[in-house]
């Protein structure tokens, strides 16, 4: 049965529609139940975990989303091939990850500790699931996966908080996390068990692994750069200005984030990969049609959303929380302005990346990340919350200018050829 491509990608914004409601739900409801410190740490444990799955896999759908949009491409030995390389992964970095985690700060237990090595595991083959299904074409599925595993478990939250409050503390919420985290592992295995022969599941491939990881390298080495702006960040701001401001500036930073990752499943899921494959292909005039479609809509997009939650979410914080947060709302416009830029930006990466012009993304990374960690000694002592939040947004700025001159560069290169 055909279905309009339209529909779906209705359904998919309308499922991060709602990711990012349930995402705002739980930032104001942990921020108003939780102490400052509290949620300071809930910040680090979330950016840790965000950190860790993203380098658990060192970035070897990269290579597999290359191979998987290249012609001829075999899905189900490349899909095998894959995941029995995540597999070793996990077995080997996950126990690292957790480790690096509980010595990071002072306040994290070992318990905690436990629950984030259990949480990695989940988290990593759930992302790992929704990162390869775009390249296949089923945006829709990676995004029932993302709600699952980021929103769902918040409704019964949610309601734990209005029938007995007093009883919902950190734990109590990291564990209903985790459990949202084994049934968005269950969707995935669901989702990709098609693509895979029956017969064989997995394949350990170490010839397969080395020539993906050494495909994947230097965009890991921009991702390692990447990560160090948003993930390392909040663990900066708790050296520099302790945990209640962790609190401060993760809220800021969760809510404006979250409208990027609407943007990106709602809009770039949808368009990378017919334009990834039309600079394969090298028809000039089907990569401009295709990149104008995209850049058209994610525009629209980003400035509809972005808009709209400036607008409502200041107003919703002074209702709402108590006044450490509301008086360093300053934080959250700079982080949306920076967000705003990155979102506008979207189409040149997709650019960059068709182009395969990888050593791109760490230049750009890394100047991003050298100008946030120089404004970050700088000015952040001094100009405390409102500096962190002026140090995040300036480095999403550096990234999307640098996008945008590399993404000239690459198509006035390939016009003049």
């Amino acid at each position: 049965m055909n279905v309009d491509k339209g529909f779906l990608q209705l359904i998919a914004g309308t499922l991060r529609a709602l990711t990012l409601f349930t995402r705002f739900a739980l930032i104001f409801l942990l921020a108003r139940i939780l102490p400052p410190a509290e949620f300071g740490l809930f910040g680090l444990y979330f950016a840790g975990l965000q950190l860790a799955t993203s380098f658990v896999g060192v970035d070897l759908y990269t290579y597999t989303t290359k191979q998987l949009t290249s012609k001829g491409a075999n899905r189900s030995d490349l899909i095998a091939k894959h995941f029995g390389a995540i597999i070793i992964l996990l077995l080997l970095l996950s126990p690292v990850f957790a480790s690096a985690f509980l010595v990071s700060n002072g306040a994290i237990t070992g318990y905690i500790a436990v629950i984030f090595l259990m949480h990695l595991i989940l988290e990593a083959i759930s992302a790992e699931g929704g990162r390869i299904l775009v390249p296949l074409g089923r945006p829709l599925a990676a995004d029932i996966i993302l709600f699952v595993r980021s929103s769902l478990w918040v409704i019964p939250l949610i309601v734990a908080y209005f029938v007995s409050p007093l009883q919902i503390d950190l734990i109590y919420v990291l564990l209903l996390w985790v459990s949202g985290s084994i049934l968005a592992s269950i969707c995935t295995v669901r989702f990709i068990g098609g693509y895979f022969d029956q017969e064989k599941y997995t394949t350990i491939d170490f010839k397969w692994i080395h020539t993906a990881f050494f495909g994947s390298i230097i965009f890991l080495a921009g991702t390692l750069l990447f990560r160090s702006i948003l993930g390392l960040d909040r663990f900066v701001v708790s050296w520099l200005l302790g945990l209640e401001v962790v609190g401060v500036y993760g809220l800021y930073a969760s809510v404006c984030l979250g409208v990027l990752g609407l943007i990106e499943s709602s809009v770039s899921a949808w368009h990378f990969p017919a334009l990834i494959r039309e600079i394969q292909l090298n028809d000039k005039a089907e990569i401009r049609k295709r990149f104008l479609a995209f850049f058209r809509q994610n525009s629209i997009a980003s400035v509809s959303i972005i808009s709209f939650v400036v607008i409502v979410f200041p107003p919703l914080a002074d209702y709402l929380l108590s006044e450490i947060y509301v008086k360093n709302i300053g934080a959250f416009y700079f982080i949306a302005a920076g967000v705003f830029f990155y979102c506008l930006s979207m189409p040149f990466h997709y650019v960059i990346f068709g182009y395969r012009r990888d050593v791109a993304f760490v230049l750009i990374y890394g100047a991003a990340m050298i100008v946030g960690a120089l404004f970050a000694v700088a000015f952040i002592p001094t100009l405390g919350p409102i500096g962190a939040g002026i140090m995040l947004g300036l480095a999403l700025f550096v990234v999307s200018v640098g996008r945008v001159i590399f993404a000239a560069f690459l198509f006035r290169k390939a016009n003049s050829c």
